[in-house]
């Protein structure tokens, strides 16, 4: 087979020209092609639809919440371990820009709880701690 047809109907690795490609296509596969294509699009609605925390259960957000926080944890301490990556910057404060390593410290501490959508778990967790507080405080 020629390598210049095979080509002239690929466009990207995943998707390929489907007007050209029905014309060496049948009736019957070109109607299963638009059933598949109806049955992945309405499972990738739900999948989407899946991942939203408001379409989850009690049980699974408490899961996902308990291994958000292991994960944390799990980074914080790698975080302390490779702490010595920023001593560079403190060692000779003349030489160094102690601004920018004060920055980097920061930024990567921060990025601990803002990835991977950790972020609202992290919120979760500071809310319950709040009303923790307020009512150890409205119970003196």
């Amino acid at each position: 087979m020629n390598l210049n047809n095979e080509n002239k109907f690929k466009k990207t690795s995943h998707e390929y020209d489907i007007p050209d490609l029905n014309v060496f296509l049948n009736k019957e596969e070109i109607e299963n092609l638009n059933e598949y294509k109806k049955i992945s699009k309405k499972n990738k609605k739900n999948k989407k639809n899946n991942d939203e925390i408001l379409n989850k259960s009690l049980r699974e957000i408490i899961n996902i919440w308990s291994k958000t926080h292991m994960n944390i944890i799990n980074d914080i301490t790698i975080y302390i371990q490779n702490i010595n990556k920023y001593s560079h910057f403190f060692y000779d404060i003349e030489k160094t820009d102690i601004l920018k390593g004060i920055y980097l410290y920061i930024k990567d501490f921060i990025l601990i709880f803002t990835k991977n959508s950790r972020s609202i778990y992290v919120g979760f967790t500071f809310i319950l701690l709040s009303l923790l507080f307020f009512f150890i405080g409205a119970s003196n």
